[in-house]
């Protein structure tokens, strides 16, 4: 998929869901009729996009070349890539939005889990999150966090989160995200997401 995107390059969020089938050695899924179901393979923060089968299944993506992408294997792992979100500056310094951030995937993995549904996959399944090329980046915690001195600038290239064991395809996407949430917010020097109430209930501080 690396031709189609310029993700390897720049910072990008990296969502997987990995059905535990997937690694069965039968696993070989017919995907071909989405090619024809656009509407069924939904792109990160895009409101339109264009489709191909590929090697390793089907892709959609927008533009070329494209700032985000889904690849469906054949195996049945869906992996969902944007490549502009955390890709913005301020005073020459990369700035990752976390409201908009983590909005953005919590929007994407319902839309994943009804493609799984559509393609007859059952759980449990594993859900990854990974931040790559932030190398320098910085957390902006809201829209009131003006404190340039209190930002810590992370100095690790890629994060790669550990992943969550999700039981049902109708759990609540925020539950099952706060704790990764909650890690990248740790690598960025704060405790937990401030995006989230007491009873971890997603809020988008601002």
């Amino acid at each position: 998929m690396k031709p189609l995107s310029h993700a390897s390059l720049v910072p990008s969020s990296y969502l997987h869901c990995i059905p535990f089938d997937s690694f069965s050695d039968q696993r070989e899924l017919d995907i071909s009729r989405l090619y024809s179901q656009p509407d069924k393979v939904w792109v990160m923060r895009s409101r339109g996009w264009n489709n191909r089968i590929n090697l390793d299944g089907l892709v959609t993506f927008a533009g070329v070349p494209s700032s985000a992408f889904t690849q469906v294997f054949r195996t049945g792992i869906v992996e969902s890539v944007e490549a502009a979100l955390l890709n913005r500056e301020f005073n020459g310094i990369k700035n990752i939005p976390s409201a908009g951030y983590e909005q953005t995937v919590l929007e994407h993995l319902p839309r994943c889990f009804a493609l799984l549904k559509e393609l007859g996959i059952a759980p449990p399944l594993a859900v990854a999150l990974s931040l790559v090329n932030v190398a320098g980046s910085q957390m902006i915690a809201s829209q009131h966090d003006y404190d340039l001195n209190k930002r810590y600038q992370i100095t690790q290239q890629h994060i790669v989160l550990p992943e969550v064991v999700v039981d049902s395809l109708d759990e609540d996407p925020a539950k099952i995200l706060k704790p990764t949430f909650d890690l990248v917010w740790n690598a960025f020097g704060y405790a937990e997401s401030w995006n989230f109430d007491d009873e971890g209930q997603w809020i988008q501080r601002r």
